[in-house]
């Protein structure tokens, strides 16, 4: 009877290290994750606005690697940084919503400069959303 006492405790007491360890998991950084396609943010903008059933059958749940121009910066109140790749005579974007880790790393971009970030692709509103977004050294 003492062992099956003692295995219940060991096996609670690994039980409750797992659901802990589990509970106070990160996700991934997708610094250096493959994207599994590379596009340009006007290529992106128009499968969407024309296809969206395609394009969601090709982007959606996958990482995305877009490159394009920046139109806007956004600060959230929530300390999220938003970035808005495309082109101004498009009436859609792709919003980046840059993971909290690599926040600082905005500081170095400026309106108008074009560059590739890496994201979740969560699907398409007024916007193609990207999300957990990084920057791509070129």
């Amino acid at each position: 009877m003492n062992k099956f006492v003692a295995g219940i405790i060991v096996l609670a007491i690994a039980g409750g290290i797992y659901a802990y360890l589990e509970y106070n998991r990160k996700p991934a950084d997708l610094k250096n994750k493959k994207a599994a396609a590379q596009v340009t943010a006007k290529e992106l903008i128009l499968l969407y606005t024309n296809y969206e059933d395609s394009a969601n059958r090709k982007y959606l749940g996958k990482v995305v690697e877009v490159s394009g121009t920046i139109i806007r910066i956004t600060n959230q109140p929530d300390s999220l940084v938003n970035i808005l790749l495309g082109d101004s005579s498009l009436l859609s974007g792709v919003s980046c919503q840059i993971d909290s880790k690599h926040i600082n790393e905005t500081k170095m971009h400026r309106i108008g400069e074009s560059l590739v970030i890496r994201g979740y692709c969560t699907g398409f509103l007024m916007d193609i959303e990207l999300n957990r977004c990084v920057f791509v050294k070129q």
